[in-house]
């Protein structure tokens, strides 16, 4: 849902990445339709028994390490 978000706010393409195993990673969106630069997204349900917590954005920052500078938690 927030991929679609994105992409009808104006962004580009986006790729969803699988269920399990994405490194921390829900999806890949294009900040432009061109896909010359790409944002991370990671998407949490947030409630008061499901926090966020630190693990959750360290390994959603490890994720970027693949030469993404940007990203959205």
């Amino acid at each position: 849902m927030c991929l679609i978000l994105f992409q009808k706010m104006g962004y580009g393409d986006y790729l969803e990445t699988s269920k399990t195993g994405d490194g921390g990673i829900d999806g890949v969106i294009s900040q432009d339709k061109l896909g010359l630069e790409k944002i991370y997204i990671q998407a949490k349900r947030y409630a008061d028994k499901n926090k966020v917590h630190e693990p959750d954005i360290r390994n959603f920052i490890g994720a970027m390490s693949d030469g993404v500078s940007r990203g959205i938690f």
